[in-house]
């Protein structure tokens, strides 16, 4: 059986091996030859390279499965955290409103961080205000009043 290059360029294959292993054409043309007194030995390599590229394959699925697993579930997360988020600043709205309608019975320590919330809160514009409504109520989940002044 001649070697594969002796093949695909339709040349004798001709192998002497008291010389060399690879056959004359190959030898003088300065390439590798894969020429085997044993025909079969080609195609068994080749087979066990498909086998072992079929592991390969299969083990990368694997992996794929196993991130698309974990991407699925940190995107679950990361909208969980977001809702909080949203539930949390809207229920600290919710206070404040509380607090800003009707007359006060807690004591605010000047200085403390209730008393600078509500002093930005004060200072901000009533556009502002409004923006920041608009965006709690749109639930864009990033709404941060300190960013809208």
């Amino acid at each position: 059986m001649p070697c594969s290059n002796c093949h695909q360029h339709n040349r004798s294959c001709i192998v002497d091996r008291s010389k060399s292993l690879s056959c004359s054409e190959c030898v003088r043309r300065k390439v590798s030859c894969d020429v085997s007194i044993d025909p079969d030995s080609r195609l068994d390599k080749e087979m066990e390279k498909s086998r072992q590229l079929e592991e390969e394959e299969e083990k990368l699925m694997r992996e794929i499965a196993t991130l698309q697993s974990r991407l699925i579930r940190t995107r679950e997360q990361k909208r969980h955290s977001l809702r909080r988020q949203k539930e949390y600043f809207d229920r600290g709205m919710a206070d404040l409103a509380e607090e800003m309608s009707g007359p006060s019975n807690d004591v605010v320590v000047e200085g403390s961080e209730e008393s600078n919330w509500i002093q930005e809160l004060n200072a901000m514009s009533p556009g502002s205000l409004e923006r920041l409504a608009a965006s709690v109520g749109q639930g864009s989940g990033d709404a941060n009043p300190q960013s809208l002044s």
